[in-house]
């Protein structure tokens, strides 16, 4: 099954390619053709010289596989997936339509930016794995995960586990989800502890299990045990009192408690050992708030200049993939006017050959061009400094 994607002006098409053995009387095609189901993307087909083409239509909607590179899995998206996946299943049942049809492949299932809502493509000459691709799918969701929210992380996991259960059942996931709610509910009502100084990207949790001290009672006093989540690593927090003073020691975490609520389940994958060296180190020095560049790093870094509109805006370009687009939570740099989508198009490095760039339409709306040549979604165009790139209507050089 190969897939491509090609743009029209009217529309943009996900295309699975030359389909064996097609018929337009096949039940599933029929069925499609005359009924429109809920969270299924609607396919037309075209047959030229005895070659078939199935056509989805995907305009302004954005795949699963966008946000496995740069973007991240919200708590909203995770419960979405899920009940839009459990309402698919029980319609398809209705229909007499097999659940193995839908090609349950990140690049073959797409989110609409204004809604959150799911679409799957239904493919009668598929015959996958439903229950296989999905745990395929949550493997590879729990490294896009907003690892910012502890209760994103905790969920996702939950979510993980069950998927991976030998009785696994889409009712017993949308369960969960709603026992989560619950929590996420109750725990609305207690204060929320948050460093002020990281300005609510560093997390706090305290251990759920006791903690004593194995110091003599003539030494250090421990204090307060705490988890931190810096980016995606653990880092525990030690407050000893000693003579009065407070002594913070900062190490790699160990808790089982902390891996358990930030990292894969027992059982899923080994961890590695931990260095259990404590370090006395103040919290400045482990998350500094800003990072100096020399100047050979400032003038290698590439930028977007601003030209028309945009004349006088500089967008360094400091991390790859770099995603630009309306929606502030998704894009590393946000253009917040109508013509742009929410996440519009993204910007690679190529990480086996440095100083190669390339640019990615991410089915916008408006089009993403270069030097005025529309992009196909998805596809990636080499970008060299230069070139004149135009996102809807906004334009840039880059250099």
């Amino acid at each position: 099954m190969r897939i491509s994607f090609k743009g029209e002006l009217s529309a943009n098409y996900m295309v699975v390619e030359n389909v064996a053995g097609f018929s337009k009387n096949e039940f599933g095609v029929k069925m499609l053709e005359y009924n429109r189901i809920r969270n299924l993307l609607r396919f037309t087909y075209e047959s030229i010289n005895g070659r078939t083409d199935l056509l989805y239509d995907i305009s302004s909607r954005q795949a699963l596989s966008a946000f496995f590179e740069g973007g991240k899995f919200s708590r909203e998206m995770l419960k979405s997936f899920v009940l839009s996946l459990k309402y698919l299943v029980d319609t398809l049942a209705e229909y007499l339509l097999d659940v193995d049809n839908v090609m349950l492949k990140k690049e073959c299932i797409f989110t609409d930016p204004e809604t959150g809502e799911f679409s799957y493509c239904y493919n009668p000459y598929y015959n996958g794995d439903f229950r296989l691709e999905l745990g395929i799918i949550f493997d590879e969701l729990l490294s896009v995960i907003d690892y910012e929210d502890p209760e994103t992380v905790r969920i996702a996991y939950d979510l993980h586990k069950v998927c991976h259960k030998d009785n696994f059942t889409l009712e017993s996931m949308a369960d969960k989800l709603e026992a989560e709610q619950v929590v996420c509910l109750t725990e609305l009502s207690e204060p929320e502890t948050v460093e002020p100084d990281e300005k609510s990207v560093l997390k706090e949790m305290e251990y759920p299990e006791a903690v004593s001290s194995d110091k003599p009672a003539s030494g250090g006093i421990v204090s307060k045990i705490s988890a931190y989540l810096k980016g995606k690593t653990i880092y525990d927090v030690v407050e000893d009192i000693d003579n009065g003073h407070i002594i913070r020691k900062i190490k790699e975490s160990s808790s089982p408690a902390a891996v358990a609520a930030f990292r894969e389940p027992a059982g899923y994958r080994a961890l590695p050992e931990p260095e259990l060296v404590l370090e006395e180190v103040s919290a400045e020095e482990l998350f500094p708030e800003t990072t100096i560049l020399d100047a050979d790093a400032k003038e290698t870094r590439h930028r977007l200049v601003g030209l028309g509109g945009q004349q006088g805006r500089i967008i360094e370009l400091d991390r790859y993939p770099f995603t630009i687009g309306k929606l502030k939570e998704q894009s590393d740099a946000e253009i917040n006017v109508p013509s742009v989508s929410r996440m519009h198009c993204r910007i690679h490095e190529n990480a086996m050959k440095e100083g190669q760039f390339f640019f990615e339409d991410l089915n916008s709306k408006n089009g993403t061009y270069i030097n005025n040549v529309r992009l196909t979604p998805y596809r990636k165009m080499p970008l060299r400094s230069g070139d004149i790139i135009k996102i809807a209507r906004e334009e840039f050089c880059f250099r």
